[in-house]
């Protein structure tokens, strides 16, 4: 039997402290503990929000039962995200055992190979690439901002 995968997709918006709120990510994972007693097969739980670095193995922590964890962030645009999601440049993977490898690479097969890559990572370091990931987009968009106010002061 394979076990079941659940993802945890839920936002992580800024807090008023300027701190990401993982308050409905817990609530999630609450949830799976109180399911996991009727779950015939240990699942694997997916944590793909965006959530600071160490938060996915405190959701491991939090929850009780038996399952494998992994984190998987996800790289959708806004207005793209289906053609994203079928055609993905990449796939991150945090693991921490065989199993959960297994299950994401037989999940994601159909989207990935012909230069879309399945990368496995550490949990940790899975997490750090979605925001060093973000920070780098945020960096190109500045730049080209930049770029695009330098050429209307000089007539370019």
């Amino acid at each position: 039997d394979n076990p079941d995968v659940i993802f945890i997709c839920v936002g992580t918006p800024t807090g008023e402290d300027n701190r990401c709120d993982i308050s409905f990510v817990t609530a999630v994972a609450d949830d799976i503990s109180t399911a996991l007693g009727t779950m015939p097969n240990p699942p694997v739980v997916v944590v793909k929000s965006t959530v600071p670095v160490g938060t996915t193995q405190q959701i491991a922590q939090r929850i009780q039962g038996d399952f494998y964890i992994a984190n998987n962030p996800e790289f959708l645009r806004e207005g793209s995200a289906i053609d994203d999601f079928l055609r993905p440049d990449r796939v991150v993977c945090g693991v921490e055992d065989d199993i959960a490898t297994k299950v994401l690479t037989q999940l994601y097969a159909p989207f990935v190979g012909q230069g879309r890559p399945l990368l496995f990572f550490d949990i940790q370091s899975s997490e750090m690439v979605k925001y060093a990931s973000n920070a780098m987009l945020a960096c190109k968009i500045s730049f080209i901002n930049e770029i695009a106010s330098l050429c209307e002061r000089n007539g370019a």
